[in-house]
């Protein structure tokens, strides 16, 4: 687990996600779709911005890198 702590510790918001944590409503919603953060489909940092799990893994998305 020592490695993968380590990695996570290096994920970093990019600046624009940092920008929009610094208005409270926004730091929980997706910069893709707008959408709050579920159990079901979590956000994720992806190039430092924060988005849903599933943009990632819809072949449709512009997120998605199978």
């Amino acid at each position: 687990m020592g490695k993968i702590k380590q990695k996570l510790d290096r994920i970093v918001p990019n600046a624009g996600q940092r920008e929009r944590d610094r208005t409270p409503r926004l730091v929980n919603v997706c910069s893709a779709c707008g959408h709050d953060s579920a159990a079901a489909d979590p956000l994720i940092l992806d190039e430092g911005s924060r988005i849903h799990r599933s943009h990632t893994q819809n072949p449709n998305s512009g997120f998605y890198r199978g």
